[in-house]
């Protein structure tokens, strides 16, 4: 990681890798990558992100906006988070714990983990965050939240 001069008390990670590709996911890996941030979109079907890479757009989320050539595309944990410094679970709460097992060996153990889901598990009303320090142990999570749209941020007009 690499330390931010426009923030310098912040590390900015060099590697992130963002787990969902629907709205919210994409927009925050668009985000990253324009950061400078080295940036792998998972999918959860292989079929998923062959489309994803070949259009380079989003066009069931987040159609018009195309993707910057650094973005990565994969639907293989280990791959999509190799060396990552950074992960950001954007899936629909009720799939994060399913999904959370299959990173729990792909994700680095000094990763942060930032949780971008909303809302409680159905069945246990746990929150995103606890599902994904249940699932992923003892590494370091935090919340990402506030009152913003996915297209917005993924166009650039959120403030």
């Amino acid at each position: 990681m690499s330390t931010d001069p426009r923030t310098p008390n912040l590390v900015r990670p060099e590697r992130a890798v963002v787990i969902g590709d629907g709205s919210w996911g994409t927009a925050l890996a668009l985000v990253l990558v324009k950061n400078g941030v080295q940036t792998t979109l998972w999918s959860a079907r292989p079929e998923r992100s062959a489309t994803l890479a070949r259009e380079r757009m989003n066009t069931r989320y987040l159609p018009g906006v195309a993707f910057p050539d650094g973005l990565r595309l994969s639907a293989d944990p280990h791959s999509a988070a190799a060396d990552v410094q950074i992960a950001i679970c954007a899936v629909p709460t009720q799939f994060v714990a399913q999904v959370a097992a299959r990173f729990e060996d792909a994700i680095p153990g000094t990763a942060t983990i930032v949780s971008a889901s909303k809302g409680l598990e159905i069945e246990t009303f746990r929150t995103p965050s606890e599902i994904l320090q249940c699932v992923l142990g003892e590494r370091p999570v935090c919340v990402l939240t506030g009152p913003s749209h996915a297209e917005e941020v993924a166009r650039g007009w959120a403030r």
